[in-house]
């Protein structure tokens, strides 16, 4: 959900709101993000190996799959906190919900930091 509309994807379609977002063809002029056949789990799994021992290309970019790790634990935390947020993605934090920002991770205990 954007400023824009929205859009709801899985692995086999698209539905986008309003209509014209899905005549946007940013998707066929990038080379870079074509859309290519994934296989089956196994076929992953073989490729992040095959990535560590060969440097072969990942399928999936790194920072597209920690992307889409993030809206999972966003949903998440909507979905623990019963009530709409507003993510500021430059900061990576939720907008004026202190409560909703304290879901984003864990404290951590002495000496362990992240820095």
């Amino acid at each position: 959900v954007g400023d824009e509309g929205w859009a709801a994807a899985t692995r086999s379609s698209l539905r986008v709101h309003p209509e014209r977002l899905g005549e946007i063809p940013w998707l066929k002029d990038d080379p870079e993000l074509q859309l290519m056949d994934r296989g089956s789990h196994n076929d992953h799994f073989t490729n992040f190996i095959d990535g560590i021992r060969y440097g072969t290309r990942l399928n999936t970019d790194v920072e597209v799959g920690r992307l889409s790790a993030n809206l999972c634990h966003l949903t998440n935390i909507g979905i623990e906190t019963q009530r709409p947020l507003a993510w500021d993605a430059q900061t990576e934090t939720f907008k004026n919900d202190p409560v909703a920002n304290r879901l984003l991770g864990r404290p951590m205990r002495a000496p362990w930091k992240i820095s």
